[in-house]
């Protein structure tokens, strides 16, 4: 164990275990064979620092670990190289070989050959540049066999004809911190990537490749710059882009993978072999890329989100979205906010979350769910199943057949076309059914009904109801009429205002009126009839069955 100080020009030094060796600025080592600096054997935990010049014919610097070991060995040697300092290597600049090795470079580095720094075999080793690194081929290399190895760069890593961080197959746990530029620059080899074989990579400055610019990786945050594309591994990966950018297409490969970003041009690349639950996180409007399935807006941000061709699970931020999935069986949250959220084509789930949102089906066999808020629902083609939940919500069925529930609050419900049912909830609610074979219960509350066309079949629950018929066509024969199940005399009422254009004469027995339109209210068994002669001409063209009730009188009808 020795503490050797350079200041002068030699031919070549040969450090044994813990020696402590200082190149002074002015002194030099310059081999014309072999490496300039080196160990063998068992001589590790050497120390060196290089303020002045370091240059051999084959390596600037050459440490091994313990017995000369291929792998496993123990290196434990540090080497800085100062502000001042250069380590020149005809293959390589500085080779380190075993475990725990640390090199610090504010200078310059260079392989002129090969390789700028190798790490062999090594594990828990760090490469930390200020300065510049240099290879003819990579700039940094870590080879097979190397665990958890870590770079740091802040000042200029260069591969020129390969990588200029390269952690090779069957090394693992290695990591990439870059605030500073890593890249290459040959695109005619397939091979050659600013960052290639990291598990980690952690970018606030700039990586770039005519070609692929990170490769291989398993996590990546970028805040800096992106030159060329990046590839991620077959598991599942993260790519974090908040506040950086990236000029190339992010591949991400077989596993469930995740995407956090910021910047809409973003293009990530998925295949339909890719993972089941790829999934973007945007803080910015956003088109989900093909073969994603998993999509949420983020922060708090009045932001939009377009699904793709998939089954798309669809998630809105605090903010007042738009969000369309598109074809696909989607699942469509909006969380808080004002949100609008539109379903397409596809088996969609639309679900509206807090806020006054606005939701629409689309074509096929839809689900929407308003929760709290004052909503507006719209089932669109096909059978839908329509929930208003809480607020004053609003929902309209469309063609096929629809069930609507109007949840709490005071709902207004329209069936549309088809054999519809409607549900107002409890309080005060208003239920027209549209055209076709409709149920509508009114629940509690006190609640309008409106059967509308088609043989309709109603219930006012409790609270005082009023059953509308505004139409003679909408109940015109015994064999089409319109039930009431429930209704309760002295409480609810029917409104039979508007169906002619003069008044009605109300009649509880014998036949209708001779001289204009009338009313008649009949009771055949334990039911009653109410007809209407809407012409004067003395024959039914109303017919309204009211099951389980007689003893109608005035005071139950609004004419």
């Amino acid at each position: 164990m020795a503490f050797i100080t350079i200041n002068s020009v030699i031919a070549s030094f040969t450090a044994v275990k813990g020696d402590t060796a200082i190149i002074l600025e002015g002194g030099a080592i310059v081999a014309d064979v072999g490496d300039a600096i080196s160990t063998f054997g068992a001589n590790n935990e050497v120390t060196i620092r290089i303020d002045g010049q370091a240059v051999g014919a084959a390596q600037g610097v050459r440490l091994l670990g313990t017995d000369d070991a291929l792998s496993n060995g123990i290196g434990a040697n540090n080497v800085t190289v100062g502000a001042t300092g250069s380590v020149i290597g005809g293959d390589f600049g500085v080779f380190f070989r075993g475990s725990s090795n640390n090199i610090v470079n504010w200078g310059e580095i260079s392989g002129l050959t090969q390789n700028g720094i190798v790490v062999f075999s090594g594990a828990d080793s760090g490469v930390n540049n200020h300065g510049t690194v240099f290879g003819d081929q990579h700039g940094v290399i870590i080879t097979t066999n190397s665990l958890n190895v870590d770079v740091v760069n802040t000042g200029g890593i260069l591969g020129a004809t390969g990588s200029g961080v390269i952690f090779e197959a069957g090394s693992s746990g290695g990591s990439v911190t870059n605030s500073g530029t890593i890249s290459t620059q040959d695109l005619g080899n397939a091979n050659a990537k600013a960052i290639s074989g990291a598990d980690t990579v952690i970018n606030s400055g700039l990586i770039r490749s005519p070609g692929v610019a990170i490769a291989q990786a398993s996590s990546i945050i970028n805040s800096g710059q992106i030159i060329g594309d990046v590839t991620m591994t077959a598991d599942g990966d993260l790519f974090y882009g908040i506040g950086g950018s990236i000029f190339g297409a992010v591949f991400g490969g077989d596993g469930s993978d995740r995407y956090i970003i910021d910047d809409a041009s973003t293009f990530i690349v998925e295949t339909t072999t890719g993972g089941l639950f790829d999934s973007v996180g945007s803080f910015v409007n956003y088109q989900v890329a093909e073969n994603i399935e998993l999509a949420q807006l983020l922060g708090q941000e009045d932001i939009n989100l377009t699904g793709n061709s998939q089954d798309n699970l669809l998630d809105g931020n605090d903010g007042a979205n738009i969000m369309f999935g598109k074809e696909g069986s989607d699942n469509i949250k909006g969380l808080l906010g004002d949100d609008t959220l539109r379903g397409g084509a596809g088996n969609d789930t639309l679900v509206g979350g807090a806020g006054d949102d606005n939701l629409r089906g689309g074509a096929d066999h839809d689900t929407l769910s308003g929760g709290a808020g004052d909503d507006i629902l719209r089932g669109g083609a096909d059978n839908d199943l329509l929930n208003g939940d809480e607020g004053d919500d609003t929902l309209h069925g469309g063609s096929g057949v629809d069930t609507l529930n109007g949840g709490a609050g005071n709902n207004s419900l329209y069936g549309g076309r088809g054999a519809d049912t409607l549900d107002g909830g409890d309080d005060d609610d208003l239920l027209v059914g549209g055209s076709g074979k409709d149920t509508l219960r009114g629940a509690g509350g006190d609640d309008i009904i409106i059967g509308g066309a088609g043989q309709d079949v109603m219930s006012g629950g409790s609270g005082r109801d009023i059953f509308v018929f505004r139409q003679a066509n909408d109940s015109p024969t015994n064999n089409t009429k319109d039930v009431i199940t429930d209704f309760e005399t002295g409480v609810d009422r029917i409104q039979l205002t508007g169906m002619t254009s003069g008044a009605m004469e109300l009649i509880f027995s014998g036949g209708f009126s001779a001289t204009g339109p009338s009313v008649k209210v009949v009771t055949p068994g334990a039911n009653t009839k109410v007809l209407v002669d809407t012409d004067g001409d003395q024959a039914a063209d109303f017919v309204l069955l009211i099951k389980g009730v007689q003893g109608l009188d005035a005071g139950d009808f609004l004419l």
